[in-house]
């Protein structure tokens, strides 16, 4: 079994794509949860609480991919695989998705403090927005993480997942990449970025955790 956390703005639509091109309808899309939408204590609790039934839950599936914590799969015998992003690029990835969204005329969700036309200097600020990665992480070893991914080098983290879960995944694909940008780093101020790393501390633990593991 594969158990793939997609955590928001890192790659995972695109690696959600080879998934389903690699297993087909043995891919279960779980993203019903929208963890982020409840408190810290909640929403590991319904994680936790969702965890004894999970094996059930995945009967006649190969694979699960979706915005869930690790923790709801913890009792199921898995490969554990998520992707990552150098944080105060994955936070400013996604004030430019949620500036789209704006511009669009989507009927956004509403989360405390965002308001339209709000700088990316408040806009970190927001807790909601803050330490993304760990929050999916939360309560979960993440020595248990079989791989990690990182969205700036997809070609080596898929030949990585290739090598270490034997499993042929092809070639990557792009998907709600800022049209604008492709795959080009954003440019980020000094000041800024020192700001953004106070505030993400614990993703940044995550990342050079990670980074150093898989050893790029």
């Amino acid at each position: 079994m594969l158990i793939s956390v997609h955590i928001p703005k890192t790659g995972g639509t695109s690696f959600g794509q080879i998934l389903e091109r690699q297993f087909g309808p043995r891919l279960l899309k779980d993203y019903g949860d929208r963890p982020l939408s409840h408190p810290a204590l909640a929403r590991i609790g319904r994680a936790l609480a969702s965890a004894p039934g999970s094996g059930r839950r995945l009967r006649g599936f190969d694979a699960v991919h979706g915005h869930f914590l690790a923790l709801k799969y913890s009792m199921v015998r898995g490969d554990v695989v998520t992707w990552l992003r150098e944080p105060a690029q994955r936070v400013v990835s996604r004030y430019g998705h949620y500036q789209r969204d704006l511009a669009r005329g989507k009927a956004l969700r509403p989360v405390p403090g965002l308001r339209p036309g709000m700088s990316l200097e408040e806009f970190i600020e927001i807790p909601r927005f803050q330490d993304t990665c760990a929050k999916f992480l939360a309560g979960f070893p993440w020595s248990r993480v079989r791989c990690f991914g990182f969205s700036e080098d997809m070609e080596e983290g898929l030949e990585r997942m290739r090598r270490v879960l034997g499993l042929e995944l092809g070639p990557s694909v792009h998907a709600l990449a800022n049209p604008e940008r492709g795959d080009a780093a954003y440019p980020i101020e000094p000041a800024l970025q020192r700001r953004i790393e106070k505030l993400n501390r614990r993703d940044y633990r995550l990342w050079r955790y990670a980074r150093e593991r898989e050893g790029v």
